[in-house]
């Protein structure tokens, strides 16, 4: 039975928990007294049932005579270990574009709703624009809801020293005028634009990513960042962007 386990703590490392937990659920639904190897693994993906370990782990659930909720409730514990083991670090490719059998890897959208989904007190947002992300707008919604700070930095408008036509901070208050807006401000006469991405949740976590927050790098393009779950990472780029304000290099819109 030791077995079981072991390949179960592979796939929680391999998958995202979101992944595990829909597997397990319709693993849990299956009506019988034990479930057969084959059963098991229709209950995954083509991509998934490719993978050894995915195939090892139901051959070995059937060969243990196991309750389908028993099985179930091995992939949740295995994920739910993995998640608190992944408050102290963790780190997840986060994609957006194609996908392969060779590599799992978790969709960008999702993992940032999570993101904000997990924060408590506060939310920082960094995005060069921002348009037509309603999944993540709707996300943002709910934090100010349940009232997390929510501050946004994003590419200024040209008349404000910036690249862009129309600053997406004032397109973004219109959804949103109780979060806090910012842009970069600089007396040089160089040019610069906000190009870095990310989201901050109360320094616990941040996901850097290639993606803007639109609805094309949500589900379009091909996209590819990180996300990070790891306090003295996160904590670090929160006070770097406090300081950032506090020097007033980046300021109130």
């Amino acid at each position: 039975m030791n077995d079981i386990y072991s390949i179960a703590a592979k796939i929680a490392v391999l998958y995202p928990c979101d992944t595990i937990r829909h597997i397990a659920g319709k693993i849990a639904d299956i009506r019988a007294q034990s479930v057969g190897g084959l059963e098991l693994e229709m209950q995954w993906s083509p991509g998934h049932r490719k993978n050894p370990i995915v195939r090892q782990f139901c051959e070995f659930a059937a060969e243990s005579s196991l309750a389908s909720r028993e099985v179930a409730s091995i992939l949740l514990s295995a994920c739910a270990t993995r998640e608190l083991v992944g408050k102290d670090g963790m780190l997840e490719i986060l994609w957006t574009g194609p996908q392969t059998a060779a590599v799992p890897v978790r969709q960008t959208e999702p993992a940032l709703c999570e993101l904000v989904d997990s924060a408590i007190k506060n939310l920082f947002i960094v995005s060069f624009v921002a348009y037509k992300a309603e999944k993540v707008y709707k996300a943002i919604r709910s934090a100010l809801d349940r009232g997390v700070a929510v501050r946004i930095l994003t590419e200024a408008s040209k008349e404000n020293g910036g690249s862009l036509e129309e600053a997406p901070a004032e397109i973004l208050k219109k959804k949103f005028p109780d979060a806090k807006f910012y842009r970069w401000e600089d007396d040089s006469s160089s040019q610069h634009v906000v190009h870095a991405k990310c989201a901050i949740a109360d320094g616990d976590a941040v996901l850097v990513t290639s993606a803007n927050l639109t609805g094309a790098a949500m589900s379009k393009n091909m996209e590819l960042g990180l996300l990070v779950k790891d306090r003295s990472v996160a904590g670090k780029l929160q006070r770097h962007f406090k300081a950032l304000i506090d020097e007033h290099t980046i300021r109130r819109v």
